[in-house]
């Protein structure tokens, strides 16, 4: 391959890493010139990327959207299988059925590739030294062995617990059994002490009492630090907790800890020096200096103690006071209305939690004894404490060298805990290697207790005895250097400047495109869905709409007028015919008059309201109400999938949303399965957290919530309704927050929207707002970074909180004008024209100037040529654009012919608009690059003369291996050309 200085163009893998090679051409068409410039260059994250695949050696790999970080995960798994004797002595834990299947399927492709594909691969020696490795160990090459080296936790953790209890797929209801028999039971009266003080705080509402009591159950994990100590003493935790936030206030204001100081001495009822960790000293600032509503105060008067006499010394104070941070004021408020110990109350309700606490998880297991079904918490749980106790389990950790942890920025707590205690068991005289992978900047399921604070913990200070390299990948290979130069711009505005570990707030790391070419950011100012049916239908490519919610994403989908995919946004339970097979199902198994109503009013029947009234009933229900029966007496001896599809193709003739009733089916039988009443509770409730995709697969355009589209990307992103806010969290039955990942919970009152809060319950909930807005920001992130050539935004301009509009307004972002609708054709003349975004300084987007329809005409010219010269089956259509027409045709045909090297993407790097003249273009591009091969793309001849004198004029900067060639349009000439004067017609 020949070696270029200068670069532009393909993106390949490297072995060990990734390289661009981009191609040095400078065309001139009709006057105009467009430099291409071509050499070898390394991208920013090399050598990262080499390091990270070396087996022997443990990292934490920091990889952000679009890193290649699957692609470097499947790398390193090769490298590792290289170094074992069998491959269960490598094991990649994610967290989804559907990552863990890719990896493997990706792995499974990699191993199976033909000899003749394996020549292309960037990794083909390491694959080719595995195949080998594979034969002359005698491997099986199946699903089971080498294939299925990654997994989730959840499976491999049931793999180690080795249970003997069934995981049901109603977790609730498990829940619902135990807390009925502690309210109803006879086990009431041990819980009676510590369930009367939790009364207090709820009116002695049963059914708020119940639903607080599963919801602990639920979320039980988040309880493990509390759990797992033998004493707990509540108040000792909020001192703790107190301690905890004065240092943070510290760390992020310790210049202005130094101001407070020099103020402290001139109150009146100063007494000494100033002492951070007394909240008297606290709350003598805040009365000193804050406003009662928390702001620094711009005057001060004899009511804060100073005198008329005090003229200047009032004057400093106050500009020291304007210097210091808003945060900081906002701190200081917050914690001098906190107490310097717990309330009486507060230390009963956090003693009676404490108590109930364990006492409820012994219910919830003598309740999976009893049915012998479980949740993953519980096998979890059970998993730990094996560690703890079976050297069996601990042999098993062991026999793992090499442990690879996928998005490690979403695990909990537990899994946290569990990768510890797993590493605990290995025998370090073995080669043992830890590799964590993930993205911080993406961690947004707080919902599911994923907790980003263990990602950057790993960072700081490892993982048990590993302490990692940090690793950090930059490129982003997904987006357009438009989409990236936004993202780059945007998101130091948004995001954090530092590292905040109590409410997990995670800064902006900058990340490099690999991709220049071009791309689109575009933001409609406008409330109005109407526009975006026009939008989709002028791209070319996938399309997806992401919304915050699913409610939101309906109010786009009753207005979207093209056919399109969603991914579960209707609830089952809300369509026609699910209702339907509910109603057949509850009068099977649990039939009542609201049941038999409803299937009794189906249209095969044939009966009015006052049919079924004065029960009048048909002949076909008659004969209905005949099978039925029968079918009840048949139950034991018939699944439920059975009896219901026997029904439903009886008086369901015209069955349409199949995978809607293969679904209901499904999880009716293994409810069934599971012994779990099919009663109509337990159904709706059951459902209701249950959705259904659309069946139209044909649609390149997508309907999805941003947090079922990580992971995923496509062509074109847009975001709608960004100057509206959606509920980022529930008001929780219970606020609790702890300051650090080992610390308890500080539990506040049971939520009451009628109770004043205290400073402590105030200060919990501001926190815990506190985190979810920072998770907020992660979550605009996670969507605009699904974008690969174009992002479009459509809402009104807001500042309004909980809005993604706020966080456009960080920057200056040119808007399109108010409108309520475009039509297609000015949906694709706004791409094309749209305003670019300020740069980025490493990138230049400047305009291009060309007669549009001169180089369509000189492209088709060019092309027959090519079709006659070289064979090529390619075809230029008329609308297709000048980048991608250039595109198909040099990387396929003259580059390849000319420098026998394999190119797919041109970069286009544009001359200034200053410089006018075809020769001056020659001189400026000479004086920026140092070139290697040229391409020169002219209309006569005469311009061949013209630009070999003046390369001549540079002659000192050429090298004699330069080659230049000209393509002449009109003459319809390919010439090759050196330095020399050595000339070639090639065609």
């Amino acid at each position: 391959m020949n070696q270029f200085k200068l670069v532009c163009l393909k993106s390949i893998s490297h072995p060990l890493g990734n390289l661009i090679i981009k191609i040095n051409v400078l065309i001139v068409i009709g006057g105009v010139f467009v430099a291409i410039r071509r050499q070898s260059v390394k991208i920013h994250d090399e050598q990262a990327r080499i390091n990270a695949v070396r087996p022997e050696k443990s990292f934490i790999v920091q990889a952000p959207a679009g890193s290649g970080k699957t692609t470097l995960l499947i790398n390193r798994l090769i490298n590792c299988l290289l170094t074992v004797n069998d491959p269960k002595h490598v094991l990649a834990l994610t967290f989804t059925n559907k990552a863990a299947d890719e990896i493997n399927h990706r792995l499974k492709a990699t191993i199976h590739l033909s000899e003749e594909d394996l020549q292309d691969h960037p990794n083909k020696e390491k694959i080719s030294q595995l195949k080998t490795h594979i034969a002359s160990l005698n491997w099986a090459i199946t699903d089971d062995g080498v294939f299925n080296r990654c997994k989730t936790y959840d499976a491999f953790i049931l793999e180690l617990a080795d249970l003997t209890e069934k995981i049901t797929i109603f977790p609730r209801y498990i829940y619902e059994l135990t807390v009925d028999n502690v309210l109803y039971g006879d086990d009431y009266n041990a819980f009676a002490s510590s369930l009367g003080v939790i009364k207090q705080y709820i009116q002695n509402n049963h059914e708020k009492l119940r639903e607080l009591l599963i919801y602990l159950l639920e979320s039980r994990e988040q309880w493990l630090n509390t759990l797992l100590q033998k004493h707990f003493d509540a108040d000792q935790a909020y001192r703790l907790y107190l301690r905890h936030l004065i240092a943070y206030c510290h760390e992020h204001f310790s210049n202005s800890f130094s101001i407070c100081a020099y103020l402290f001495q001139y109150h009146p009822n100063a007494n000494g020096d100033f002492d951070t960790e007394k909240l008297s000293h606290w709350r003598m600032i805040a009365e000193l200096f804050l406003t009662k509503t928390g702001q620094w105060r711009t005057r001060l008067t004899k009511d804060q103690g100073f005198t008329a006499e005090q003229r200047d010394l009032k004057k400093a104070v106050l500009e020291q006071l304007s210097q210091l941070p808003e945060h900081l004021a906002e701190f200081i408020f917050d914690i001098q209305a906190l107490p310097e110990h717990l309330s009486e109350k507060s230390l009963q309700m956090s003693n009676a939690m404490f108590e109930l606490l364990p006492k409820l998880c012994a219910a919830l297991n003598l309740t999976i004894q009893d049915t012998q079904l479980c949740d993953y918490t519980h096998v979890t749980l059970q998993c730990l404490e094996k560690l703890q106790e079976d050297h069996l389990i601990g042999m098993r950790c062991d026999q793992i060298h090499h442990l690879l942890v996928d998005e490690y920025q979403d695990t909990s707590s537990i899994q946290d805990l569990f990768i510890k205690n797993m590493i605990q068991h290995w025998n370090f005289s073995q080669q043992k290697s830890l590799f964590i992978v993930g993205d911080p900047m993406q961690s947004i399921y707080r919902f599911r207790q994923a907790d980003v604070r263990s990602f950057i913990r790993a960072q700081t200070e490892g993982i048990g005895p590993f302490k990692f390299e940090n690793l950090y990948l930059t490129t982003n290979f997904r987006s357009s250097s438009t989409v990236i130069d936004h993202v780059n711009q945007l998101f130091p505005h948004i995001m954090p400047k530092k590292v905040d570990l109590i409410h997990g707030a995670i800064p902006y790391s900058l990340c490099n495109a690999a991709k220049h070419d071009d791309g689109f950011v575009q933001w409609i100012d406008t409330d109005s869905y109407v526009c975006i049916n026009d939008w989709i239908r002028g791209l070319d490519g996938t399309v997806a709409i992401l919304g915050r919610s699913r409610s939101q994403l309906h109010h786009v989908i009753q207005n979207l007028e093209i056919p399109y995919q969603d991914v579960g946004l209707k609830k089952l339970i809300e369509m026609p015919i699910i209702q339907d097979l509910v109603s057949l199902t509850l009068e099977i198994y649990s039939p009542d008059a609201l049941s038999t109503i409803a299937v009794a009013s189906m249209p095969y029947f044939e009966m009015s309201w006052i049919d079924i009234e004065n029960q009048t009933f048909s002949i076909s229900y008659q004969q209905f109400q005949s099978i039925l029966n029968a079918m009840r007496e048949n139950q034991l001896h018939a699944s439920p999938s059975e009896l219901i599809i026997n029904l439903a193709n009886e008086i369901l003739p015209n069955w349409n949303q199949y995978d809607a009733c293969y679904e209901f089916i499904t999880c009716i039988n293994q409810l069934h399965l599971d012994h779990i009443p099919l009663s109509r509770l337990n159904i709706t409730t059951f459902f209701s957290s249950k959705y259904a995709s659309s069946q139209n697969t044909s649609s390149k355009t997508f309907i999805l919530t941003i947090h079922q589209a990580k992971g995923l990307e496509f062509d074109y992103v847009i975001i709608p309704d960004i100057h509206k806010s959606t509920v980022t969290h529930k008001d929780q039955l219970l606020y609790c927050h702890k300051y650090n990942l080992e610390a308890p919970e500080i539990i506040g009152n049971i939520h009451d929207p009628d109770l004043k809060l205290d400073g402590l319950n105030r200060l919990i909930r501001k926190e815990v707002k506190k985190s979810y807005d920072f998770e907020l920001q992660r979550l605009f992130y996670v969507a605009v970074t699904r974008a690969k050539k174009g992002l479009i935004y459509v809402g009104s301009q807001s500042h309004n909180a909980n809005t993604f509009s706020q966080y456009l307004s960080q920057i200056q972002f040119p808007i399109s004008p108010k409108v309520t609708n475009i039509n297609a054709q000015k949906a694709k003349a706004s791409i094309q024209q749209s305003t670019q975004l300020k740069p980025h300084p490493r990138q230049s987007v400047l305009s291009c100037r060309f007669s549009q329809s001169k180089v369509s005409e000189q492209i088709k010219t060019l092309k027959s040529i090519l079709n006659a010269k070289l064979q090529n089956n390619d075809e230029v259509t008329e609308d297709h654009s000048l980048y991608s027409n250039i595109m198909t045709l040099f990387s396929k045909n003259i580059i390849q012919l000319m420098i026998k090297t394999p190119i797919i993407n041109i970069q286009f790097d544009h001359i200034p608009k200053y410089i006018s003249d075809d020769l001056m273009i020659v001189d400026y591009t000479f004086q920026h690059h140092e070139e290697k091969h040229w391409l020169f793309i002219v209309d006569e001849q005469s311009q061949v003369s013209n630009i070999r004198k003046r390369l001549k004029k540079h002659n000192s900067q050429l090298s004699h291996d330069v080659k230049i060639w000209f393509i002449v349009i009109n003459d319809c000439e390919v010439i090759s050309w050196n330095i020399d004067d050595k000339e070639e017609l090639l065609c």
